[in-house]
């Protein structure tokens, strides 16, 4: 779920929507009206708890750094950054990097964060 911070009508006439996240959901139903909106129902999900970050996975923080450090903008997204929470680690990278809706959801209802970041962590490290 998100709050809608901000909106503009692009120079394309698209339509340009600030937003930011508020709780984390799973949809349970999902329809299209006649009109083609589409809605659905939604069921809040916990979030992740703080967790001290393993060791292992120093290297996402690393990578994590470099990534903000060459795109400022999304560096001031995240003015106090908690490096160490692999809650928060995990969460950033969920939010950032692209990928398929449904390996994002998969990671994402991990019922901790320690497997999104075994299995981002195998991906980096891949792509390497």
């Amino acid at each position: 779920r998100v709050r809608i911070d901000d909106f503009e009508q692009l120079q394309d006439g698209l339509l340009g929507i600030t937003i930011a996240g508020v709780e984390k959901v799973q949809l349970v139903q999902r329809w299209q009206e006649t009109d083609t909106l589409q809605v659905a129902h939604a069921e809040p999900l916990q979030h992740w708890p703080a967790v001290k970050l393993p060791a292992e996975y120093q290297p996402l923080v690393t990578q994590l750094q470099n990534m903000l450090r060459k795109y400022p903008a999304l560096q001031a997204l995240y003015a106090e950054p908690q490096y160490q929470d692999a809650a928060w680690l995990a969460s950033r990278y969920l939010e950032l990097l692209p990928m398929q809706p449904a390996l994002k959801q998969h990671l994402a209802l991990q019922s901790s964060p320690l497997p999104c970041l075994d299995s981002l962590q195998s991906w980096l490290s891949q792509q390497s």
